[in-house]
């Protein structure tokens, strides 16, 4: 999701669930608000990205959570650059198989 959307960390480990998905799938284009700029920003979501986003969302962890990076923005106010790194790095070991 960080490589599709070009996002500072900071937004990125802000994005809900509701932000890439529409009707239970997963949205091919999603708008996200910068929160430096306050200027919504439109990307493309890959399909590789869809599909490991949808068994993401899926897990049983998630069942209930409204942000897309559950650990740290259910638990974390504010964020740093090195725990930005952290979930997205970490990200792709905990998805399902």
């Amino acid at each position: 999701m960080a490589i599709d959307s070009k996002l500072r960390g900071r937004d990125l480990v802000k994005m809900k669930i509701a932000d890439v998905t529409a009707s239970g799938q997963i949205k091919e284009r999603a708008s996200v608000l910068q929160s430096k700029t306050q200027k919504p920003v439109r990307f493309e979501i890959s399909e590789g990205t869809r599909a490991s986003v949808a068994k993401w969302i899926e897990d049983e962890l998630m069942i209930g959570s409204e942000y897309l990076w559950l650990e740290v923005c259910c638990k974390v106010q504010s964020i740093c650059v090195r725990a930005d790194y952290v979930v997205i790095t970490l990200m792709p070991l905990r998805i399902p198989t």
